[in-house]
């Protein structure tokens, strides 16, 4: 018998394995559909705030239909936090300076206050719109931790490329960028917080 198998019955047995949050979270993310519904149906509230962050990044409604009535606000709260925390970088972006130049990166140096040009402002907004379709924290987490990796070069491109330059460049912006969307992440309220719990 699987360790997993010890989560798909409701043997008295299972509801102690089940409480032990520890040994739940060894079968995190990759079950978490089935320890969520499991923690719903007998009500572990810690084990249910412990799963429902893999779920961060997931579309509203279906998590809201799996859960019970006191933790469907919280999460409507916590889904438009991360909501909200895209549109801020967006913002950012667009408050940006631009320049009417086709080149924003001429002087080979950078700053996070520098003047940006279209292309690479355009370049930005397809990688936020990247990173807000991404339906797993882990892998949010890891792309923001190296994003000129996991894009190819159309996704993310950069005045510096030329049509006749094979080279790569890597937009020194998309680091700012990466590094607000991160910081942005590290301030939000986790879920447990907006349920009052002290996990």
């Amino acid at each position: 018998m699987s360790d997993w198998c010890a989560f798909s019955g409701t043997s008295r047995r299972d509801f102690l394995v089940f409480d032990d949050l520890a040994y739940a979270r060894k079968f995190l993310p990759q079950h978490a559909p089935e320890i969520l519904a499991h923690a719903v149906k007998h009500n572990y509230p810690r084990l249910i705030t412990a799963t429902l962050p893999h779920f961060a990044r997931a579309a509203l409604v279906p998590v809201l239909e799996k859960l019970p009535p006191a933790y469907m606000i919280p999460w409507a709260r916590y889904h438009e936090a991360w909501r909200l925390l895209f549109k801020e970088v967006a913002q950012y972006i667009w408050n940006r300076q631009f320049t009417s130049s086709s080149s924003c990166h001429s002087s080979g140096r950078h700053s996070a206050e520098d003047v940006i040009c279209k292309t690479c402002v355009d370049s930005l907004h397809v990688l936020i719109r990247h990173l807000e379709e991404i339906d797993t924290l882990a892998t949010l987490q890891e792309t923001l931790q190296s994003p000129n990796t996991k894009y190819k070069k159309s996704v993310r491109t950069c005045c510096r490329q030329s049509g006749y330059d094979s080279r790569e460049y890597n937009c020194p912006f998309v680091d700012d960028v990466t590094k607000l969307c991160q910081n942005k992440i590290d301030k939000l309220p986790s879920f447990a917080t907006l349920l009052g719990l002290k996990v």
